[in-house]
């Protein structure tokens, strides 16, 4: 029996990826939330949510599990008794769709519920002995571990991490036969465009299935629509995520850099 888990911030994608690598087994496949308990099973490219009575899947059917907004410094013993894959999206459309997703700035941790919030933050400036740490550099902070342990600068959790990167998977299909081959399965795109219901889908097309390749490059250029924003510049002001992004997504860093350029100007 194979059990992956995926290890992903939110809006990144991790739910499509998930349904996409269970769609790679010739039969179907347990999708687990947050590796608790198997909540849909991914058959015929598609993810499917167990409805009524649980559906009986066979003993030994593969299993992956998705553990969103853990820190790979924190979760590397958890997941070492599967097949564990890091996931990663570019800062820049990540933020993009947490501010698309709360219409406020992004809060990785108790989305919605102020008081449990709060509580999070408290403790985790304790925890850190720092004076003051804005909401938003639980953001950053988790985006740049995940960037160090993508790159290999860093390594918490194993030498044989796979490492998925969504913005190739999504525009590549040379890449994503070579992510299959790494993950030991047979190629297939049966999964690649359906959008999973679990996870609530994207944040700017909701359940909407990205077929063109026009859509798919729309993906990477959704930070222009916050491009406006001091305050989503103000987030990402912090010069070793640009290095980090700089380092794995050259192209898409360029073109934020050059928006918050042309934003400076226009507001000088």
């Amino acid at each position: 029996m194979r059990v992956f888990t995926i290890l992903a911030m939110r809006r990144t994608g991790c739910h499509v990826i998930a349904q996409w690598i269970g769609s790679l087994f010739d039969g179907p496949c347990q999708y687990c939330n947050m590796g608790d308990r198997v909540t849909e099973w991914i058959e015929n490219g598609k993810m499917k949510p167990f409805e009524g009575e649980r559906k009986l899947l066979p003993a030994g059917t593969p299993m992956i599990c998705g553990r969103e907004n853990q820190r790979p410094v924190l979760d590397s013993v958890g997941i070492l008794s599967s097949e564990p894959v890091l996931h990663i999206r570019d800062p820049f459309n990540t933020l993009a769709s947490m501010y698309r997703l709360s219409g406020v700035l992004p809060r990785p941790e108790h989305d919605g519920n102020e008081e449990a919030y709060q509580k999070a933050l408290l403790h985790f400036n304790q925890r850190n002995k720092a004076p003051k740490i804005k909401e938003n550099k639980l953001f950053v902070r988790l985006w740049m571990e995940y960037a160090l342990e993508y790159t290999g600068k860093y390594r918490f959790i194993t030498d044989d991490l796979i490492t998925t990167n969504y913005n190739e998977w999504l525009i590549s299909e040379e890449y994503r036969r070579e992510l299959a081959d790494r993950l030991g399965l047979p190629f297939s795109d049966r999964g690649f465009e359906g959008v999973p219901r679990h996870g609530g889908g994207s944040s700017f097309d909701g359940q909407r299935e990205v077929t063109t390749e026009e859509s798919r490059q729309d993906k990477l250029h959704r930070f222009e629509k916050y491009a406006d924003r001091d305050d989503f510049w103000e987030v990402l002001n912090v010069p070793f995520l640009w290095e980090l992004s700089e380092l794995i997504y050259p192209e898409v860093t360029q073109a934020a850099a050059e928006a918050r350029t042309n934003h400076q100007n226009e507001g000088s």
